[in-house]
């Protein structure tokens, strides 16, 4: 099930972008950011919470960040419940 690859995946370790799991998965990336949307919405991922109020041009995971009134997609990881699917606790 693509699902359970993409948790493996994201198990590894280390900062995926949508488009790198979609090649990984060989799917599209439309598809790959609907299955992280609801691995989120799951309870699988989380996102992370960098201690940040609003996105800084000086931080280095600017261009990745969803600070609040950021377009772009929150950085996640897995939640307890993920790493518990992945035997990753």
């Amino acid at each position: 099930m693509l699902l359970n690859e993409m948790l493996r995946l994201l198990s590894e370790g280390g900062i995926h972008s949508i488009a790198e799991m979609a090649r990984r998965l060989g799917v599209g990336q439309e598809l790959a950011a609907a299955m992280v949307a609801d691995l989120a919405r799951r309870g699988y991922l989380a996102p992370l919470d960098m201690g940040c109020a609003t996105r800084c041009d000086g931080c280095g995971l600017a261009s990745a960040c969803a600070a609040p009134g950021s377009p772009t997609m929150p950085l996640l990881a897995l939640s307890a419940k993920g790493r518990r699917a992945t035997g990753k606790t």
